[in-house]
């Protein structure tokens, strides 16, 4: 049983997602399996990804056609290349990478899960710094990389010392970026870790529930080419936020600071939706949102009454109780 299991998604991009395979396929830890997730590519992006991973390229074609199983609308390939694991699943009809990702991990063994977007392209010691880090600091679920690039370009120190994410960072939009992530797989727990029912912003609800729960850690240096910024998005995509902070919020897990601080950013983003569409004259939509903003606000405001501390003061930083030397 491999120790990673490394999942790319896609939705078609052979180009970008060749980039990342490779990548991926130079690493110097091998313990791992690739699972690639296709959430319904009708651009040969299969056939493409089988020929350069596949034992035999001039029967890709022929076998891309013999896998589909026609009662699902599913494939799924298994090959070897270079002693690594390759699953390659396809769904012929796009359900969201939320779904896509879903199935991965129903497909994966790994003790640790890695996420990768198409185009991503790893330092060759990623893997091997990443799992290093995770077995040496056990109180960490779940490992970022930095903000942003840094200034000035160095090799990746040897030992790298985490800190730790906090949950601000994870509750305000557009939270935390997935690819290049590890996980453990303990953290994931039973249920689908992907709310299939979000067509956007599933990133920023997964996030928020792993960090509400768990330790998160961020290495300081970038062991991929680049980070995947996260792009300005269209104001009305603040619905599928609000029903992730709604559902946090009412999980009865958080802790009194977090679900003081959900209810501020739920407040704050539904009195922009309502904004939004007042801009738009659909009074309808945005006077739905100013209730809740109301709502939100209301419940603000009881937890500042229980208790004070919450009108001036964050909580303590949390620390590593592990500690590795750089």
């Amino acid at each position: 049983m491999p120790r990673v299991s490394v999942m790319v998604s896609c939705s078609g991009q052979p180009e970008t997602l060749s980039v990342a395979v490779q990548s991926i396929m130079n690493q110097s830890f091998r313990d791992f399996e690739l699972i690639i997730a296709d959430d319904g590519s009708t651009d040969g992006t299969g056939v493409e990804m089988l020929k350069q991973l596949g034992p035999d390229p001039a029967r890709a074609e022929q076998v891309w056609v013999d896998s589909l199983h026609e009662e699902t609308g599913q494939r799924s390939i298994q090959m070897i290349k270079d002693e690594v694991l390759v699953h390659y699943l396809h769904q012929t009809l796009s359900r969201g990478l939320g779904a896509a990702r879903n199935r991965a991990l129903a497909a994966s063994s790994g003790e640790y899960i890695v996420f990768v977007s198409p185009g991503d392209e790893w330092h060759k010691r990623k893997l091997e710094v990443a799992v290093d880090v995770m077995d040496t600091h056990r109180d960490l679920h779940a490992l970022v990389g930095p903000k942003t690039a840094p200034t000035k370009k160095a090799p990746p120190r040897k030992r790298p010392v985490p800190s730790l994410v906090e949950f601000e960072e994870t509750v305000t939009p557009p939270g935390l970026t997935l690819s290049g992530a590890i996980l453990r797989r303990s953290c994931l727990g039973w249920e689908a870790p992907f709310d299939e029912n979000l067509p956007s912003c599933e990133e920023f609800d997964f996030w928020l529930r792993i960090g509400s729960r768990y330790q998160i850690g961020r290495l300081p240096d970038l062991y991929q080419a680049a980070i995947p910024m996260k792009e300005r998005t269209p104001w009305s995509l603040d619905r599928y936020r609000v029903y992730s902070l709604e559902k946090a919020f009412q999980s009865g897990h958080l802790t009194p600071f977090q679900r003081h601080r959900v209810a501020e950013v739920l407040a704050e983003r539904c009195g922009k939706l309502s904004s939004g569409y007042k801009q738009r004259d659909n009074t309808e939509r945005s006077n739905f949102y100013d209730r809740k903003k109301k709502r939100f606000l209301l419940e603000v405001e009881k937890l500042d009454v229980s208790d004070p501390l919450f009108s001036g003061r964050r909580p303590a930083r949390r620390r590593l109780s592990s500690v590795t030397s750089a």
